[in-house]
């Protein structure tokens, strides 16, 4: 009996692992999560993108990835299934690292690539994570959404937080999370700090780049979205040319003041 089990498991991990991480080369369990702390861990998906941080099993960020919209497209591009060339990534880890690879394209044509990305999450020190987005575009084309990276904040786990963002000229604006969605214009930021309670998350962006702070309830989400992307002048359009490489970077500083 203990034989036929040892046969079943040899059998059966290797195919539960294709099944979780679909045309993926096999890979440590590593590879999944990133433990930034004792009690805190990133989790990723099978696309390279965050599925969630958490801390003492308490949710502290959603989903982060890579997206975009071109100029008149009906759905933007996600890092996620229908929005990877092929459905695979190339994913590696290591000495508390992931570095991932893909090409991003839209939905609606599968078969052109449009952005070739590299992510790559790094545990700084005990409770930090500096994530790098490298993007080179495929195409032509303008941009209503330039390739960025998004964190999701459910808004269930940070009511009555407190947001304090730093504009370029060192202006800091205060917001506190109510029942309703918030009227935040923080385009360019260089630091967002958001409070709940004892937990603190300090994000700092790289001299070449920027943050933004979005309320999701304004178009019927459940989250706050924090965008990271290359500094550059806010257009309506954003113009990116064939082979035009784009690098943003910044950490994210996860606190318990206890």
């Amino acid at each position: 009996m203990h034989t036929i089990r040892k046969h079943v498991l040899r059998f059966a991990l290797p195919l539960l692992f294709l099944i979780v991480c679909p045309g993926l080369p096999a890979r440590a369990a590593e590879a999944e999560e990133l433990r930034l702390s004792p009690d805190l861990i990133a989790v990723f998906d099978n696309y390279g993108a965050i599925e969630s941080i958490t801390s003492r099993s308490a949710l502290l960020s959603g989903k982060g990835s890579l997206g975009g919209r071109k100029k008149n497209q009906s759905f933007g591009m996600y890092q996620g299934w229908g929005s990877v060339l092929g459905n695979k990534v190339k994913c590696e880890s290591g000495s508390g690292e992931v570095a991932v690879e893909g090409v991003l394209v839209h939905k609606g044509d599968p078969n052109t690539p449009e952005v070739e990305f590299k992510l790559r999450y790094k545990k700084e020190s005990d409770g930090v994570l500096s994530v790098r987005m490298e993007t080179i575009a495929s195409t032509d084309g303008a941009w209503t959404e330039a390739p960025l990276f998004s964190l999701l904040l459910p808004v269930s786990q940070y009511g009555d937080a407190t947001i304090v963002t730093e504009e370029s000229k060192g202006l800091e604006k205060t917001y506190t999370v109510g029942p309703t969605a918030l009227d935040i214009r923080s385009y360019g930021s260089r630091r967002v700090t958001i409070t709940k309670g004892k937990q603190k998350l300090v994000i700092i962006p790289a001299d070449d780049s920027q943050l933004s702070v979005l309320d999701g309830r304004s178009w019927k989400g459940d989250y706050l979205r924090v965008d990271l992307s290359p500094r550059r002048e806010w257009k309506a359009a954003y113009s990116l040319r064939a082979g035009m490489k784009d690098v943003c970077e910044a950490t994210f500083s996860f606190k318990n003041e206890e």
